[in-house]
């Protein structure tokens, strides 16, 4: 599997777009890609914690601060930053265009190359993979099941809003006609952010 690097190079997006604010406390960022910046003795998954001190570990990990869009759209991304900007959310957000770079991307996630995001916002017609099976995919993760998914298509039909509660989706958002409802996702958006 590629690195987090391998998937910002392929869609152009420099390093530094992605860094959190907690990058330099707990990422290096070797050549190869992200990495854990422990050393075995504050490596909370360590074989040499018992279970105890394993959770109190995890309890102090930072909270998640970017935002995934897996769109295929170039035009529906910048709208969706617009709107996001709009109604003052302040997380980074990272791009990917086609369902089979999302799902190996959890799967970089559950080998620990990067935190879980805060949000996906998930197109269902997505290039390779289906945003369904993306979305199947992170209720199955072991670190991101929780994580809220608003789902953000042209498609209002019946079928796939039922599919989409079924697999877990947390909203189901159909992609506005005109600008000024297309700025009014990012506050449905906010609020997700906030329950979670």
């Amino acid at each position: 599997m590629g690195s987090l690097n391998a998937f910002t190079q392929q869609r152009n997006i420099p390093v530094p777009a992605l860094a959190w604010p907690f990058a330099n406390e707990l990422w290096n960022v070797p050549e190869g890609g992200f990495g854990w910046n422990l050393s075995p003795e504050e490596d909370p998954f360590s074989s040499s914690h018992s279970l105890p001190q394993r959770k109190a570990q995890a309890k102090r990990q930072p909270q998640p601060s970017y935002i995934l869009i897996v769109e295929d759209n170039v035009a529906d991304v910048a709208l969706l930053r617009e709107s996001l900007n709009e109604h003052g959310v302040g997380f980074e957000v990272v791009v990917m265009t086609d369902g089979e770079k999302a799902v190996r991307f959890f799967d970089e996630v559950e080998a620990g190359t990067a935190p879980c995001p805060a949000l996906v916002v998930l197109d269902l017609n997505l290039p390779k993979v289906a945003g369904s099976e993306v979305l199947q995919r992170i209720r199955e993760s072991r670190l991101c099941s929780d994580v809220p998914v608003a789902i953000f298509s042209s498609s209002d039909a019946v079928t796939d809003r039922q599919q989409a509660a079924k697999l877990g989706a947390n909203q189901y958002i159909r992609k506005p006609s005109n600008l000024d409802d297309f700025l009014k996702v990012g506050g449905a958006l906010k609020k997700l952010l906030k329950t979670n």
